[in-house]
């Protein structure tokens, strides 16, 4: 492939996985298909050993920039803060800084690291931090091993279930985070089968088998 053709093929892609993360912001707690599971381009990171999935890879190519700075925390997260610069020129930032936080497998202490995450000021609410968090698994219905989470709020028609897989609690540190409305964060969660949910900051959600209201 000429590197013309794979430029415009990096465009569209971009394109595409912009459109998926508006519909998933405008459609909280849907799942969105935002590819096929296990394509990986890894032609930017023949030094790296641990590479990004293929869907935190489409967030990652389509949301930083030269002007944006980004945090991650994963198994290995120097080597992937180093992937993440080199592919898109972005600058590492301290999490409390960073326009974008990345929450990939095997992170440490992850509950600090949202918390961490800025929520805006009342003059400049949208400087709030956009967060993308992986996790086992996103599902419409129950599936072994998930829990269900209620969502409630602009663009849900009532109430809307949402079954999750993941191996820290990633719920509870969102929800402090968006309770000084206009302040707060946004939320993309991402799965190994590419699929993608949005949390925008206006959604209420909880675990099901929390007690109380949501």
């Amino acid at each position: 492939m000429s590197s013309t053709s794979r430029i415009r093929e990096d465009v569209a892609r971009s394109q595409s996985t912009f459109r998926h993360l508006v519909n998933a912001l405008a459609r909280p707690g849907i799942v969105v298909p935002i590819g096929e599971p296990g394509l990986y381009d890894s032609r930017h990171d023949s030094s790296i050993d641990t590479p990004l999935s293929s869907s935190t890879q489409s967030l990652v190519d389509t949301l930083l920039d030269v002007e944006t700075t980004f945090a991650v925390t994963s198994s290995k997260t120097e080597g992937h803060a180093r992937l993440i610069r080199e592919r898109t020129y972005a600058r590492i930032a301290a999490p409390e800084e960073a326009d974008f936080l990345f929450l990939l497998r095997g992170g440490s202490s992850a509950e600090q690291f949202m918390e961490s995450a800025r929520i805006g000021t009342l003059e400049e609410p949208h400087r709030g931090a956009t967060v993308v968090i992986e996790v086992d698994e996103l599902a419409p219905v129950e599936k072994p091993g998930t829990l269900r989470h209620d969502l409630v709020g602009p663009g849900i028609a009532g109430l809307r279930s949402l079954w999750i897989a993941a191996d820290f609690d990633w719920c509870a540190p969102r929800n402090r985070k968006v309770v000084t409305y206009p302040l707060g964060l946004e939320v993309f969660l991402v799965d190994a089968t590419n699929n993608l949910v949005g949390l925008p900051r206006t959604t209420r959600i909880q675990p099901a088998s929390d007690t109380g209201a949501i």
